[in-house]
């Protein structure tokens, strides 16, 4: 998923009108300079050499709650995605993040928690594979 749709992604998650207005209109500012920067630099994968499989384990899963210690926190946005890079044992085997809070102890604490999840692992011709999972997270500044 692209950071554009990734951001997408998280409008659409968001229960904020406010929060998916914000993002929307940043979303239209930074476009061109996305564009620009997506044509100098590949987009980050979990898998090189091979077509991404999505993993479908992970659709019912919440991540937690912003902890309190993070309450009045600067973040440039009150949302952040995740990618999950999944080996084919199911376990997380790194995180990319997609679309920054734009707070670095924000970002690590979300890396950090659900790199410890664990999934199903997607299957291709009955074998287990490595796959990705997308993983959206907004919450409402305190």
């Amino acid at each position: 998923m692209t950071s554009i749709g990734a951001l997408i992604a998280a409008m659409l998650l968001s229960t904020d009108a406010r929060l998916a207005a914000r993002m929307s209109r940043a979303d239209q500012t930074d476009r061109a300079e996305q564009r620009s920067h997506a044509e100098k630099t590949d987009v980050p994968r979990c898998w090189e050499g091979s077509e991404e499989v999505k993993n479908a384990d992970g659709r019912s899963r919440k991540a937690p709650p912003l902890p309190e210690r993070f309450e009045g926190s600067k973040v440039s946005r009150t949302a952040i995605v995740l990618m999950l890079c999944i080996d084919s044992d199911g376990q997380v085997a790194r995180t990319l993040v997609q679309a920054s809070s734009g707070n670095a102890d924000v970002d690590d604490f979300y890396r950090s928690t659900l790199s410890k999840w664990t999934f199903e692992p997607a299957v291709e011709n009955g074998e287990p594979v490595p796959s990705v999972f997308t993983v959206a997270v907004n919450w409402n500044p305190r």
